[in-house]
């Protein structure tokens, strides 16, 4: 049988009598979120994916103070579900910049999930971090906001936002919001 995206493009096939997972030349299976189906082709499909109040930015740290802003920024993300949920291609926005989180990220139900710019927490201000990136910067002094989409290939819903500014929400360094 042939797995597939929303628009039908092949993705991956499943040899019928081998049984082998096998694609376009150069292909490395890999699975794709919320689509419900087996991408990877490992007999399981993509878990359970975030629907719109499943998670809440909790708190932030826009501009650290012990470290720079390219190793103490991070956000922190609550699962108010009563499932563990998979992150992948979840959608971090700003007014600036977009992070589209990849690999295999998920967070357990009840559970917290950190995205910082350093995952050492001796370089980073002393924050254990789930998921390190190197791409994506809070503003310290201008209006701002933080927005949490579900992958855009299922839709791309508005899960969470939260916009701040220095006269509503200061920013002052080294306190998270």
């Amino acid at each position: 049988y042939t797995l597939s995206l929303h628009d039908a493009l092949p993705i991956s096939t499943i040899d019928a009598v081998t049984g082998a997972c096998i694609g376009p030349v150069g292909y490395e299976p890999t699975e794709l979120s919320c689509d419900g189906l087996d991408n990877d082709c490992d007999g399981v499909p993509d878990g359970p994916c975030p629907a719109p109040g499943d998670l809440v930015i909790t708190e932030f740290m826009a501009n650290p103070f012990a470290v720079n802003d390219a190793q103490g920024e991070w956000i922190e993300i609550y699962n108010a579900s009563g499932r563990a949920l998979s992150l992948r291609g979840l959608a971090v926005k700003d007014s600036n910049n977009t992070l589209t989180l990849m690999g295999d990220p998920t967070v357990p139900a009840g559970g917290y999930f950190i995205i910082g710019q350093d995952g050492d927490p001796s370089l980073n201000g002393g924050v254990t971090v789930d998921y390190v990136h190197s791409s994506f910067f809070l503003n310290n002094t201008t209006p701002d906001s933080i927005t949490l989409e579900q992958d855009a290939r299922v839709g791309g819903a508005l899960l969470d936002t939260l916009s701040y500014d220095q006269s509503t929400w200061p920013i002052a360094n080294g306190r998270s919001a």
